[in-house]
């Protein structure tokens, strides 16, 4: 299957630059394909309170490590090429290439952030049925007005990473 073929008009976007409906419709694709085993892919997940404990760049190792560990147990071999995007890296052992705005240049990057965004957006707009005065349905977890009026009216959750809100505590 021609990756290409799944982005409007044939052109790679990073995902943050797709409307939410195209990222949602890109990943139903994708998981037609996933369905069909054409396509695998690993979700590495870090929480808050971890990035905080360990900092950012050790805790994007972690979600990588994770990730990788989920592909591995999908037959994907440690023999693999990974692209990875912006400064990221994976353990030496891997074949690997970082691309700056990779997500613009490489389709495996490119699905992979729309995978993620789509991920992240919805397990946001889950939390926000439990947490419904933070707006995360809306906003979710972005930096915007709205939710940093919501966390000085209502307080930090376990799910806001302190070190990144430091302006505000």
């Amino acid at each position: 299957t021609d990756i290409l073929s799944l982005f409007p008009k044939g052109v790679l976007k990073d995902s943050k630059k797709l409307s939410e409906k195209i990222r949602n419709e890109i990943v139903q694709k994708v998981e037609q394909l996933v369905l069909g085993k054409k396509v695998v892919y690993g979700i590495g997940e870090v929480s808050a309170k971890s990035i905080d404990e360990i900092g950012i760049n050790p805790a994007i190792n972690e979600a990588i490590a994770d990730a990788l560990t989920k592909l591995h147990t999908q037959g994907v071999g440690k023999d693999s090429f990974i692209y990875l995007d912006g400064a990221l890296h994976v353990p030496v052992i891997y074949q690997q290439e970082t691309i700056i705005k990779g997500d613009e240049k490489i389709s495996e990057i490119a699905i992979a952030s729309i995978i993620a965004k789509v991920y992240r957006d919805n397990m946001m707009k889950s939390l926000a049925r439990t947490l419904p005065d933070y707006g995360f349905e809306n906003h979710v977890g972005y930096g915007t007005p709205a939710h940093y009026e919501a966390i000085e009216k209502h307080g930090m959750t376990e799910h806001h990473r302190r070190s990144f809100l430091k302006r505000i505590l």
